[in-house]
């Protein structure tokens, strides 16, 4: 059985998060989630590029993604998610723009998608992973990453949040409230859980004295809701430790 401590390999002579961030410490690794959308809604969402449309909805079961673009796209992009057992995976996709049309440049199976990155190349349009019809993750032009307050831990992993900030262009009279929510199974039946709620004019910020720990396989969403629509975005960062 592995056992990955949190100690520092310099000990004194460098900052535990440093080395975290320098990919130093075996076991652990350093999570980023990031989310806007321009027109954020009232009701609780997950911050997305689809928020203003529709709230996002996890597939039942691992299905295989299309990522596709409507323009002529050259592009090499990796997919990081999770298959149905919930262990990590990863796609590496790339888009040939001697194709016309909307390309479907290829598929691979997903159960859970946590992040698309753009690793050489510029997105000239939106590119998508949909499964009959259903969008589950999206780089919106010139970005080159997708901008999704959602990420699921994966097996055998509990992921420690640190920090978590939200910002709004609501402010006066106008407000937002942040809300973190969570579903995990356990022996096939599903839990979910509002973490916590927070009402704010224009912006939100916690810093975690001691790290929240979320169990593997859980299901998280970092939401806004608006009391009109308007700007919105979310920071989120954490520790993936593996487990022991």
């Amino acid at each position: 059985m592995s056992f990955n401590p949190s100690i520092t390999l310099y000990e004194r002579t460098e900052d535990l998060n440093l080395q975290i961030g320098r990919g130093l410490i075996e076991g652990h690794s350093l999570v980023n989630v990031q989310g806007f959308n321009a027109a954020q809604p009232t009701g609780f969402r997950a911050v997305w590029e689809r928020s203003a449309l529709s709230d996002y909805v996890y597939p039942v079961t691992s299905v295989p993604m299309s990522f596709s673009s409507s323009l002529n796209e050259t592009l090499t992009m990796v997919v990081s998610g999770l298959d149905d057992t919930y262990s990590l995976k990863s796609a590496t996709v790339q888009f040939n723009a001697s194709t016309t049309g909307t390309v479907i440049v290829g598929t691979s199976t997903f159960f859970r998608i946590n992040s698309m990155r753009i690793i050489k190349g510029i997105a000239l349009d939106t590119v998508v992973a949909t499964n009959n019809g259903n969008y589950y993750a999206q780089i919106n032009p010139g970005t080159g990453n997708s901008q999704a307050s959602i990420y699921t831990v994966p097996l055998g992993y509990t992921f420690y949040l640190t920090r978590a900030q939200a910002f709004t262009t609501n402010n006066g009279t106008q407000y937002c409230t942040y809300r973190v929510y969570s579903q995990n199974y356990v022996a096939g039946v599903l839990t979910n859980s509002t973490v916590l709620s927070a009402p704010f004019n224009s912006s939100y910020s916690s810093t975690r004295i001691v790290p929240r720990g979320y169990e593997e396989k859980t299901d998280i969403q970092w939401q806004l809701s608006q009391s009109n629509s308007a700007p919105g975005s979310i920071q989120v960062e954490g520790i993936l430790i593996k487990n022991t």
